[in-house]
């Protein structure tokens, strides 16, 4: 438990301090749940893995910051989970896509299920949906995915999300950047049906999103938009970075298009 404790310390020593105490007012200091800390540290104390002993600690240092960010299921989930199930998560987790609808999801479809090899994705040459090119593209398989669903990190019930495509925007993201599409000025249609689809990320998963290291596959993203605009060619797409995001608004810097520009 030292170990992690340590670990925590290093971690926010790294962080930059964004105000300082002086300046809280009593109103802004954190209401801490002390049965969650006591939850917390009686699960981190099993842990011996080196690596996921820098997850516990990032647990910590978020739940410091962010009180109530991580539930108690969270916990648990975490408890439960192997340096192996966490390599898994971590690397799926790479490749998820929020839709307009605010699901977050792990890019698949029902051809993942036409082979028998569960190991491996199945994909047909000039037949295959977007969504399965992807998961071939990235070892997206069906075994991955009953895995994460046995820890409640990802649904084994495959998400289908329809939208009607018109010439105002709507935005594919991964929290750093934004897929935008919206048919083409050119375009007589006055509206386009559009699929989304894929595997759902949990509530719990959605949480440790916030300690894991690595950020969104950017080379996954840039693909995701390529084949949307190799399949919709009446859909004018965009890729931009993502400067904030808020209830109300995605601000997006776009003076860049990162699908079109050539370095």
């Amino acid at each position: 438990m030292a170990d992690i404790a340590k670990l925590a310390d290093k971690g926010r020593e790294r962080r930059k301090k964004r105000m300082s105490d002086s300046t809280l007012e009593d109103g802004d200091r954190p209401v801490y749940d002390f049965d969650w800390f006591w939850r917390f540290f009686e699960r981190a104390g099993y842990a011996s893995n080196e690596d996921m002993k820098k997850l516990w600690a990032a647990v910590l240092n978020e739940e410091i910051d962010h009180s109530g960010q991580f539930s108690y299921k969270a916990i648990e989930t975490l408890f439960h989970m192997s340096p192996t199930e966490a390599k898994v998560f971590k690397e799926m987790a790479q490749y998820s896509f929020n839709t307009p609808y605010g699901e977050c999801l792990l890019p698949a479809s029902e051809e993942l299920y036409d082979n028998y090899d569960v190991t491996s994705p199945c994909v047909v040459d000039g037949q295959s949906d977007i969504y399965s090119v992807l998961a071939a593209a990235y070892g997206i398989t069906n075994e991955k995915i009953m895995y994460l669903d046995e820890y409640g990190l990802l649904s084994s019930m495959l998400n289908v999300s329809s939208f009607s495509i018109t010439r105002d925007p709507i935005f594919i993201t991964n929290d750093y950047y934004a897929i935008v599409i919206c048919l083409k000025e050119a375009s007589n249609l006055d509206s386009l049906e559009f699929e989304v689809c894929g595997h759902r990320f949990s509530s719990v998963a959605r949480q440790l999103f916030a300690v894991i290291d690595d950020e969104p596959s950017f080379s996954s993203f840039l693909d995701f938009a390529r084949l949307i605009e190799r399949r919709y060619s009446e859909l004018d797409i965009k890729v931009y970075r993502i400067i904030s995001i808020d209830r109300d608004e995605l601000v997006l810097e776009d003076s860049t298009d990162y699908l079109h520009d050539s370095s």
